[in-house]
């Protein structure tokens, strides 16, 4: 392994900072996310709770909510588990 110079070793350090405060960012919109879907899935069990006693159709909104709800959390978790690869890659 060849020694590393200070600039590689600054531009190093600003990418792992970089990474670290990304990785801050997206397990927060994780915790929010997951907070959000619960309750739209609740609110979607009430929903349909209610659909049955009232005899009507459950609210599709509530379900397209959930839906994309889950979608933008599945998006930053793919994210929040790509960010170590690309710090290898930029590092080598």
């Amino acid at each position: 392994m060849a020694l590393l110079k200070g600039n590689t070793i600054n531009r190093i350090n600003t990418i792992l900072n970089k990474a670290e405060k990304r990785k801050q960012k997206l397990e927060g919109k994780v915790s929010d996310l997951q907070q959000e879907v619960k309750k739209l899935h609740e609110a979607v069990q009430d929903d349909f709770n209610m659909a049955i006693l009232e005899d009507k159709e459950p609210s599709k909104r509530l379900a397209n909510d959930l839906e994309k709800a889950r979608k933008e959390l599945e998006q930053v978790v793919f994210m929040l588990n790509q960010i170590d690869a690309v710090v290898q890659n930029e590092i080598e």
